[in-house]
């Protein structure tokens, strides 16, 4: 599903406002227990032009800056995956802490979308047990 463009007034939070979200999100002790699977989606097809080796090396800013606002929200048990790293990465397949996770979050660029969408299909043939799926 995709969603329409936030009207500019509706982007930011107000000052103050995300930290104490953060810190209502960190009280509830039920955040701790979810266990997070936040993966980097990667299509290995778009491995063109001068950036062909640089992929492979650099790490994505996304994922570590997302990973790292849930973990200062008090959500402990996190998986970052990076997908041009772990290639054969499926949620299906994918534990944290021993389980299967309760939230899926796909990070991607659109040049990968063929890889998101691939990653969201295969959590989402779990059923009943599949996680929350959210992606950006």
């Amino acid at each position: 599903m995709e969603l329409p463009q936030r009207d500019k007034t509706d982007r930011y939070t107000r000052a103050g406002e995300y930290r104490e979200l953060e810190r209502s999100l960190r009280r509830n002790p039920r955040g701790s227990e979810l266990a997070i699977l936040l993966i980097y989606a990667f299509d290995f097809r778009t491995r063109v032009g001068p950036f062909l080796f640089i992929d492979m090396r650099m790490i994505p800013g996304g994922p570590p800056a997302v990973a790292s606002a849930l973990h200062a929200a008090g959500f402990q048990k996190l998986r970052v995956v990076l997908q041009q790293w772990n290639p054969n990465v499926l949620p299906s397949h994918s534990r944290v802490d021993g389980r299967r996770p309760d939230v899926l979050l796909v990070s991607s660029m659109h040049i990968h979308s063929a890889s998101a969408y691939r990653l969201i299909a295969d959590a989402y043939r779990l059923g009943e047990e599949r996680p929350l799926i959210l992606a950006g």
